[in-house]
């Protein structure tokens, strides 16, 4: 997992397939007020709020035909973090969701305004979780295509 800030991220472009595209959709649309889902070329980008749920509120999840990038724009949280290695499945692959989800122990990172972080596929997440009390937040979550 990449942890970084906003204002960073745009060097990785180099590196990361259709981060540009995203970055400029979220340029585009990270004031929008409502929660939405904008497509760009290579991918996805949705704009998300809610409230922070507790550390051990449910199982993580990865991905493998999508990278998460999940940039913080309001509030804040903490993502805890594992390798998939290091989890157990609670289920199978479901592809229609890229999604699997697993259970084990992990590692929190605080990530506020300004804040982001990349999940590749072996990188096992818990987003929007809180080690205190609950409190809101705002995000993009941007979805990039894994080239094969």
């Amino acid at each position: 997992m990449i942890v970084e800030s906003l204002e960073k991220l745009g060097l990785y472009a180099p590196h990361i397939p259709h981060l540009a595209d995203g970055l400029a959709c979220l340029a585009a649309h990270r004031d929008d007020p409502a929660p939405a889902r904008y497509e760009f070329s290579g991918g996805y980008m949705m704009l998300q709020e809610g409230t922070t749920r507790p550390v051990d509120d449910g199982d993580y999840e990865a991905h493998r035909a999508y990278l998460d990038v999940q940039v913080v724009l309001g509030g804040g949280e903490t993502v805890i973090w594992a390798d998939i290695d290091a989890l157990t499945p609670t289920g199978s692959y479901d592809a229609a969701k890229d999604k699997i989800m697993l259970a084990g122990a992990g590692v929190p990172v605080r990530i506020d305004p300004g804040m982001c972080y990349v999940c590749w596929p072996h990188d096992a997440h818990k987003a929007c979780r809180c080690l205190t009390e609950p409190g809101p937040f705002r995000k993009a979550v941007i979805k990039l295509a894994i080239e094969k």
